[in-house]
């Protein structure tokens, strides 16, 4: 998804992991933290236990190497992380993946 706010009282406590890689000058807009408090939120998610392994990128560029990559890195993690810290699923805001660039990398 988009940027989130890295102290936003739903889910501060249950972020573990941020990769916001190349979006330094881009500002936190309403989705990105809206959807990590639907799904971990303390007061509000859907699973306020659960860990959050966040990925920000630049969803208004029509381009699957974005999500791709952060999908292999999602991968390359889950190698390295105890069992109970593997990410077990995963949230992608867009679903036009046919119509964007890379369409090859995102298979």
């Amino acid at each position: 998804d988009q940027q989130i706010l890295l102290g936003h009282r739903e889910y501060s406590s249950r972020l573990i992991y941020y990769n916001a890689t190349g979006l330094s000058e881009v500002r936190a807009d309403m989705h990105g933290p809206s959807v990590a408090s639907l799904a971990v939120g303390r007061d509000i998610g859907t699973a306020p236990q659960a860990i959050l392994y966040f990925f920000a990128v630049p969803s208004w560029i029509p381009d699957n190497s974005f999500p791709a990559k952060a999908l292999f890195t999602i991968v390359a993690l889950n190698k390295t992380v105890p069992a109970n810290e593997k990410i077990r699923v995963v949230s992608i805001s867009h679903g036009d993946f046919r119509q964007r660039r890379n369409f090859d990398q995102w298979q």
